[in-house]
């Protein structure tokens, strides 16, 4: 697609608390698309974790990142959700955090994008985490401070369980205008539809890939 589409994915999507990139092509043309990754900007300061990021093809989540790869007509696939979501992670429930990250619609707008809604079934079971205190981890996650505690299989804790299957979906594109300079209205209007889009996506695919046939995702 680099070159001929512009697609930005916005995924929706619990792995913020580990260095996993999830994304599973919806066909043939998506398996061969070059597409550039963005995580939140923390992880680039960690030896090792930052290697392994760069040489994944990922890079920071930041704006002037996005502008970099959106001059040159890169696809994008980001994570939105950032520290937020993997704060909220809980064990068997589907939650993202999105009600008020909207800056990567009005990029979307500005550079003439199109964006996908992609979730990831079966991270609900794949760790044990703290659910208490959420709202002192999510005001340290303001100041880039990761509040996540975690832990998989008894012998290694980083490790998922055995038991969960990672299943990733990707729903139609959001179509969006060209808009050198949006307005608040345009990005809360944009930003509705592509939360709409992401939980049509959601309820089309539970029954066949949730751990709980009739789980609810939580749009926090």
């Amino acid at each position: 697609m680099a070159g001929v589409y512009r697609t930005l994915h916005g995924h929706s999507c619990r792995y913020g608390h580990i260095p996993i990139f999830p994304y599973a092509p919806a066909n043939a043309a998506w398996k061969d698309s070059a597409v550039r990754w963005l995580a939140t900007d923390v992880l680039f300061v960690l030896p090792i974790i930052a290697q392994i990021l760069y040489w994944a093809g990922g890079g920071p989540a930041s704006r002037s990142s996005f502008e970099k790869l959106a001059r040159d007509s890169t696809n994008i696939a980001l994570l939105p959700g950032g520290f937020e979501e993997a704060s909220l992670f809980t064990y068997n429930r589907h939650r993202v955090f999105l009600k008020n990250r909207k800056g990567f619609i009005k990029l979307a707008l500005q550079y003439g994008y199109k964006v996908h809604p992609v979730y990831t079934f079966g991270e609900e079971s794949t760790f044990w985490t703290m659910p208490h205190l959420a709202s002192l981890r999510l005001w340290l996650n303001q100041y880039k401070i990761p509040t996540v505690l975690f832990w998989g299989r008894w012998w290694c804790p980083f490790m998922p369980h055995a038991t969960a299957k990672i299943i990733t979906v990707v729903g139609k594109p959001v179509q969006l205008p060209l808009l050198e300079k949006p307005t608040k209205e345009d990005v809360a209007k944009y930003h509705a539809m592509y939360v709409a889009s992401l939980q049509h996506l959601f309820d089309k695919f539970k029954a066949q890939y949730a751990t709980d046939p009739n789980a609810i995702l939580e749009i926090c």
